[in-house]
């Protein structure tokens, strides 16, 4: 009895003494100058593998289980600073960095001899095909990441304001020890998944098991923000961040736009290891500095920290961190285990800006795996949601997530909710929606948009108008809208309805039934500007507005096979009155004058097929969802028209088909491509509102999907190939040009052209009416001009090269607002 009394005293007392021997340290490191905390500094100790990285405020924290005299901070750009540490277990140590002048030098190599940084780059590019996880057949790992989002830099000041004094209990609530500053939490999601990859089926699917979201109702949001939402591969030669395509540090073409130095040199698991820090080598290029550990038996990558460099072109984006540690997987090689990212929205400097911070964690990998590639076939979609993944209890997220919640973390749930409630939030909310939406909500229903209430026009004179449409509040699976307008000029009522239903989410099958009578053209593109607003008078470069009257019903049936893969079959009736469009058809080119047709009555079964690979949607399971990513994917769309005659009056029996396909194409380092082609054919002689009548343009406002230079209703072709190319430098040249730098302008240029031809029928039989075919010369406009000038406008010049005629211009100024980052 007496030992064991003995063996507990002394288990108490080696316990105790561990306990007591541990040093917790932290602090804030900061620059010298600017005062500012410096994100991803080293913070080590050194000669062991002991170290840490602040964080993107500049603060770190670290434990020791043994006393060391020093701890030592250094960073690309800066000195290096070692400070004391006390034998006392807890205490806190700020650095304050000065500039290191010399920097970083082009390496040097000295004769025979490769210096180490040149060494170890080349290394790391040998090894490239081993370290890449790209390498594999197939993997599959079990994924958790959590996304937060608040708006920070709220100073004194601005909390003191009337519109932010209620939510000061948000500040008064608010730990400090891991932020300088207090913020206003948002949104807090979390999600866990398991992630699946197949090189032979070219798939890389999740399968959405759980997630939890706070701030908004739409569940779907936190799907996405999981765990394969921000993956950026660092051995890819680059990587795309909001349309702009960054260079990786390791590169193959690394060492032209980096500078490398090694800081520490450490052994972990009797392996010894390099930290290695990187520095841009000039200002032109989309680039990070930080700083990487790579080891020395296979020179994989065991950890990485990358800043956005603050002269990258990019609108309202503070910063960019991305922070990565990997693990030695299935006992066949490196692969990513932590990814954390950080980006700050910040449109004003100095002013308050939205950070959002997505940290994620990997485990549970399987590499190389029969059974992984039936994984992969069994998920019908990229993305697969559990029917029950949103009703997880408290319990099981606090035994389900890999990483616990921090203090601050775990009380924005409750945080969120509580602001949610607030009188003046739900205020500030409904005005934005506004803006946005442009619609007034009273309840379950819209009322607008608000900017088409009155409007002018060369056909009705005087517009004023009125629609009424269904929100979410009214139901989740029915849209009903209805609206009217009266016009002064020709004293006519239009109006219309349409219903649609969500018939079901799994396959996502949608019914419309819609019912119009309105002025309008006969366009496939959206006009920068509604032809019946007040600014489209006010920038139209020829008043001849051709406008007519549509009176349309039809029926439309939508089916999604898969997301992103659709097709939808529609039965429609259109009446068609000239307006301000003179019309004059004839079916027999010998029949007399008396023989014209002066409007038209057609009905049509149109079939669409859509592909949008990896298109993505937030709201799956409304009728209300919206594609967030369809402008930078490939689009393939195909159509088929049939033209039936006697029915519902119609009078023209034809075929049409057209194919489309549009792409966002990154081209590396010289910026994007944006591309659209169509192609079509009509079979059967037709009236030209029936052919494919070309989008022209008659305002100075940039129109990106029409022919800026091209009046309306100006060429006509039954036969027909179109295009429209536009490359966006991303000021790949002024980027390049001091004091031009700092403005962050971008170029562009673009080419547009069409072929197209009418057969000698059509055109006999539309030969009253003022319509061109393209012929064997075809369309063709050239432009130029400067994007992002003060973030959000752009002007530029365009040339028509052919078909220059007295009735259009020749060349053209035109302006625009493009809102990019």
């Amino acid at each position: 009895m007496q030992s064991i009394k003995v063996n507990i005293f002394f288990l108490f007392f080696f316990l105790s003494s561990t306990v007591l021997a541990q040093y917790f340290i932290d602090g804030v490191i900061r620059d010298k100058i600017t005062d500012e905390g410096v994100a991803f500094a080293n913070v080590y100790i050194k000669g062991t593998t002991i170290g840490t990285s602040t964080d993107d405020t500049g603060y770190y924290k670290i434990t020791l289980n043994e006393y060391y005299d020093s701890l030592t901070v250094s960073f690309l750009g800066y000195k290096e600073q070692s400070k004391q540490i006390k034998d006392i277990s807890r205490q806190q140590i700020d650095f304050q960095l000065s500039e290191d002048a010399n920097e970083l030098f082009e390496t040097i190599i000295y004769a025979d001899k490769e210096a180490l940084e040149d060494y170890l780059f080349r290394k790391i590019q040998e090894n490239k095909p081993i370290n890449d996880k790209n390498k594999f057949n197939n993997y599959q790992y079990n994924a958790y990441s959590k996304v937060e989002v608040d708006v920070k830099n709220l100073n004194d000041k601005l909390m003191n304001r009337k519109l932010l004094k209620p939510f000061a209990f948000v500040f008064n609530n608010i730990d400090s020890t891991s932020e300088e500053e207090p913020f206003l939490p948002m949104m807090l999601s979390e999600t866990l998944s398991e992630v699946y990859y197949s090189k032979s089926q070219n798939k890389f699917k999740e399968r959405v098991l759980a997630t939890k979201i706070s701030g908004t109702e739409d569940e779907s949001l936190g799907a996405f923000l999981g765990a394969s939402a921000t993956e950026y591969n660092i051995y890819d030669n680059g990587f795309n961040i909001l349309e702009k395509e960054f260079i990786s540090p390791i590169a193959a073409s690394g060492k032209l736009f980096y500078n490398y130095r090694v800081i520490d040199t450490m052994v972990i698991d009797n392996v010894v290891h390099y930290r290695m820090e990187f520095q841009p080598k000039g200002k032109g290029s989309n680039t990070f500095f930080g700083n990487f550990v790579v080891s020395e038996n296979n020179y994989a990558i065991k950890s990485i920290q990358m800043n956005m460099a603050k002269h990258v072109n990019i609108n309202f984006i503070s910063r960019i961190i991305i922070q990565q540690d990997f693990q030695f997987a299935d006992t066949t090689a490196w692969i990513l285990s932590k990814d954390n990212f950080t980006i700050e929205f910040q449109p004003i400097p100095n002013k308050p800006s939205i950070v959002i911070r997505k940290k994620a964690a990997y485990k549970d990998f399987l590499i190389n795996k029969p059974q992984i590639e039936d994984n992969v076939k069994a998920l019908k979609e990229l993305v697969i949601v559990d029917d029950d993944a949103s009703n997880k209890s408290k319990a099981f997220w606090d035994s389900a997530r890999y990483v616990p919640l921090s203090k601050n973390e775990a009380a924005i749930y409750h945080l969120v909710d509580t602001i949610q409630s607030v009188k003046a939030y739900k205020t500030y909310f409904y005005i934005i929606e506004i803006l946005i939406s442009g619609n007034v909500k009273a309840g379950p229903i819209d009322i607008g948009p608000v900017s088409s209430a009155v409007s002018y026009n060369q056909l009705e004179g005087w517009r004023f108008g009125l629609g009424i449409e269904t929100n979410e509040d009214f139901s989740k699976n029915i849209f009903l809208r209805t609206q009217a307008a009266y016009g002064l000029r020709d004293k006519e009522w239009k109006y219309g309805g349409i219903v649609k239903a969500l018939l079901s989410k799994k396959p996502r099958q949608v019914l419309t039934l819609e019912y119009t009578y309105d002025v309008s053209k006969l366009r496939r593109t959206t006009e920068a500007i509604s032809s019946s607003s007040l600014l489209n008078i006010a920038v139209l470069r020829n008043r001849n507005q051709k406008l007519l009257y549509a009176r349309e019903a039809k029926i439309k049936y939508d089916f999604e096979w898969r997301e992103g893969y659709s097709s939808s079959i529609t039965f429609q009736n259109r009446k068609i009155e000239p307006g301000l469009i003179p019309f004059q058809y004839v079916e027999d080119v010998a029949a007399p004058i008396e023989h014209l047709h002066y409007n038209l009555t057609q009905t049509e079964l149109i079939l669409n097929l859509r592909f949008a690979l990896k298109e993505k949607f937030l709201g799956n399971k409304t009728i209300f969802r919206t594609s967030i990513n369809k402008t930078s994917i490939p689009v393939f769309q195909f159509e088929y028209v049939y033209g039936i005659k006697n029915i519902l009056k119609s009078e023209y029996n034809y075929h049409k088909l057209s194919f489309y396909f549009s792409d966002l194409v990154q081209i590396k380092p010289i910026g994007k491509l944006e591309m659209s082609v169509q192609a079509g054919k009509v079979f059967g002689n037709v009236p030209f509102f029936l052919s494919e009548v070309h989008d022209g343009n008659q305002t100075y406002i940039f129109n990106n999907r029409a022919f800026n230079l091209m009046n309306d209703y100006e060429f006509v072709s039954d036969q027909y190939l179109q295009w429209i190319l536009i490359h966006h430098f991303d000021g790949f040249f002024l980027n390049k040009i001091p004091g031009i730098r700092k403005l962050k302008l971008r170029e562009y240029i673009d080419f547009r052209g069409v072929l197209g031809t009418l057969n000698p029928n059509n055109k006999a039989s539309n030969k009253y009416n003022e319509i061109t075919e393209v012929g064997k010369k075809p369309y063709l406009e050239l432009g130029f001009g400067i994007e992002n000038i003060v973030k959000f406008f752009k002007v530029g010049f365009s040339w028509r090269l052919t078909h220059r005629v007295p009735t259009a211009p020749k060349w053209g100024f035109l302006f625009g607002f493009d809102f990019d980052f």
